[in-house]
């Protein structure tokens, strides 16, 4: 079914109709449905260049790499242009080019600094390591396009990672505040929970318009409530406990539980949780070694004995564990975000 809304409608008739229901596919993150509307709009108008463009980008997004490097020679020859190089940056950072694909996204967006070019230059700056000069194009950026959601997200993770918390944090909800709907920050947010003490009520806020906005999103819902279990707020069991039924393949949130259950005496429920925790991810070192002290409280030495051999054993493996089990933040271009609740809740 798309996402969209138009399963049960007829096919589009028409150059436009195809046309407009390809984009706005391809817009929400839906480059495969968006392909077929795409390819009818082509076929209809063999020479529209948005149509090429947008169908050699829907290629590039599903992996069809020859038929995106065929249109885009086509458009180099039909009408060459600074979108046309960013395409083929687009094309060459997803064939595994990367300094070339760098080359390109600085052509377009040096000879038109669009928001797009800007943006997509220092993310791929910031995707490999280069936070120092995605930070400069980011800032540069946003000098002339200071309404962008997206800059000021891409800003924030580049500030975390050259460890400039407070500055990260402040970006990060400026773009949040500037698109409240747009999921993509939310792993971002989740890595800033705790980053310093005058940024915590800052992310936990807007962990919690997230929450609201989408009660049905297990990450959502999953980081409000760890930002809640951080603060040692009761209200954090509930949100995790959603999560879990949201998601229940989801290992982070049964070990939150399961420290919950643990710190307030409920043994038998940790325990489930935690072993919940450990056949979804069996690498969670931090879960090993509170089972190993709750198998211990409850007499069952073998147990316990068991589980911090194992915890000692990852331990030598992954020398910087914690006790906590924040998210890995994905690449900042993340797919499309689910529909939001029918009331919006708070901002």
């Amino acid at each position: 079914m798309l996402a969209l809304g138009w399963s049960q409608s007829p096919p589009p008739q028409g150059f436009a109709a195809n046309l407009s229901l390809g984009q706005r596919l391809l817009e929400s993150g839906q480059a495969a449905q968006a392909i077929p509307y795409l390819t009818a709009a082509s076929k209809l108008l063999p020479s529209d260049v948005p149509t090429l463009h947008d169908l050699a980008v829907a290629y590039i997004e599903v992996g069809r790499l020859p038929q995106a490097r065929t249109l885009i020679i086509e458009l180099q020859r039909q009408a060459p242009s600074p979108s046309v190089v960013h395409l083929e940056a687009l094309w060459l950072a997803a064939s595994g080019h990367q300094q070339a694909a760098a080359e390109k996204f600085r052509t377009a967006a040096e000879t038109e600094p669009s928001e797009k070019h800007l943006f997509d230059l220092g993310n791929h700056l910031l995707n490999h390591n280069a936070s120092e000069p995605a930070l400069t194009i980011f800032r540069f950026a946003l000098e002339r396009f200071p309404q962008s959601a997206r800059l000021h997200v891409a800003q924030g993770v580049a500030y975390y990672a050259r460890g400039e918390f407070d500055q990260a944090v402040r970006s990060l909800v400026t773009g949040v505040d500037l698109g409240p709907r747009d999921l993509r920050p939310l792993v971002f947010l989740g890595l800033m929970i705790d980053l310093t003490p005058e940024s915590t009520g800052a992310v936990q806020k807007k962990l919690r318009s997230f929450a609201n906005i989408y009660p049905t999103h297990a990450q959502a819902q999953y980081l409000f409530g760890l930002s809640l279990a951080k603060a040692n707020n009761p209200d954090a069991e509930a949100y995790l406990r959603r999560a879990t039924n949201l998601a229940p393949r989801m290992a982070e949130p049964h070990f939150e539980l399961g420290k919950i259950y643990a710190d307030s005496n409920r043994s038998a429920l940790a325990i489930r949780a935690l072993e919940t925790a450990l056949r979804l991810s069996p690498g969670l070192a931090q879960a090993h070694y509170r089972l190993s002290q709750l198998y211990q409280r409850t007499g069952q030495s073998a147990l316990a004995t068991q589980h911090l051999q194992t915890f000692r054993k990852l331990r030598a493996t992954q020398p910087s564990l914690s006790d906590a089990s924040p998210p890995r933040p994905p690449a900042h271009e993340a797919p499309s975000e689910p529909r939001p609740a029918a009331q919006t809740g708070h901002n």
